[in-house]
């Protein structure tokens, strides 16, 4: 007899449809199912190779165990690592992620977001170009969402979030004690975690008293490309190198140190650089570049867990603040 469905394994079973659907979703104990019944279920199942047609189930349900996770660029090693802990995380749960990677791109982002409502997720995790007059124009869905790594002022979302200033703040305080001259290249101020690290790079100019200079300056976008049109910009400003700099991604300080590297065969001695996340390679470097490293862990099972009390229908809207590690070499 071919299996082709729950009515086949409870005809060879001996059993009622009800009764293989409880086993099969793990709701034996609950419905007071021997074991012996169980144990005969489980092994027609296996037997006859049976999985359960996820759409039919989902169709009963009104629930598909998938979540939707959208990020700006996979190949940052920020992002990378969120992604490998948040799916494994909803993974052991019992959900399967679909990713998606915007580009930093609005239009990108709303396709996504489109395409995973038509998907019929759960729920979704979205690292977000959108403000929230944006998002409350342009976002028809009834999906819930969990904004991460950004936080939307005013939003009517969850949100969890790093430190961005702290950390920015620590790491920044700490190359000024070495130098009243600190370049900065970052991304555009167009999101919170940007606005944020640049309010850190203005305080403790304040607080050093060193008066901010725009020719230090560069915003640009994040990848290896612009850090290195960022440090040639602000060479060219000045005439020079700056004598520290500060990056606010890891791809715009690969970007600077290739520059610097193709032009001058090394670092300069005695500059100071920091940059905010981290990656195993500044250890390799013959250089000290302190950075500040983020939580992806932390972030992944704090977004998880937010998600997840929404889709149980016991939402909380707040906004998480995770904190960061800043590492001095």
């Amino acid at each position: 007899m071919e299996v082709k469905s729950i009515s086949d394994i409870a005809a060879l079973a001996g059993v009622a449809k009800t009764t293989v659907s409880a086993v099969l979703n793990g709701k034996a104990k609950q419905y007071r199912i021997s074991e012996a019944t169980c144990e005969r279920i489980q092994q027609i199942a296996k037997e006859h190779n049976y999985r359960p047609n996820r759409v039919a189930r989902s169709l009963r349900t009104q629930k598909t165990n998938t979540i939707g996770l959208i990020v700006p660029d996979l190949r940052n090693c920020f992002f990378s690592e969120l992604t490998t802990y948040f799916e494994a995380i909803a993974r052991e749960a019992g959900y399967q992620v679909l990713i998606t990677n915007s580009e930093d791109n609005k239009e990108s982002e709303l396709r996504a977001i489109e395409n995973l409502t038509d998907f019929s997720v759960d729920g979704m995790i979205i690292a977000s170009m959108f403000n929230d007059q944006e998002l409350q124009e342009k976002i028809k869905t009834d999906i819930p969402i969990v904004f991460i790594d950004r936080e939307i002022p005013g939003n009517n979302y969850f949100s969890v979030t790093s430190d961005h200033y702290s950390g920015a703040k620590e790491v920044i305080s700490a190359i000024a004690k070495q130098s009243n001259e600190i370049a900065y290249i970052g991304r555009k101020l167009e999101i919170s975690s940007a606005i944020d690290r640049f309010q850190a790079y203005k305080d403790v100019l304040a607080e050093e008293k060193v008066k901010l200079d725009e020719k230090l300056i560069f915003y640009t976008k994040d990848t290896i490309e612009n850090g290195s049109i960022g440090i040639e910009e602000i060479e060219k400003r000045l005439g020079r190198l700056p004598k520290a700099f500060f990056t606010s991604s890891y791809v715009l300080l690969l970007g600077a140190v290739d520059y610097l590297h193709k032009k001058y065969g090394s670092i300069p001695k005695n500059m100071p650089i920091a940059t905010f996340d981290n990656s195993i390679e500044l250890d390799l470097f013959n250089i000290k570049v302190h950075s500040v490293q983020q939580d992806c862990e932390g972030i992944a099972k704090a977004s998880f867990t937010v998600l997840l009390s929404y889709l149980e229908g016991k939402p909380k809207k707040e906004t998480v603040t995770v904190k960061t590690k800043v590492i001095m070499r």
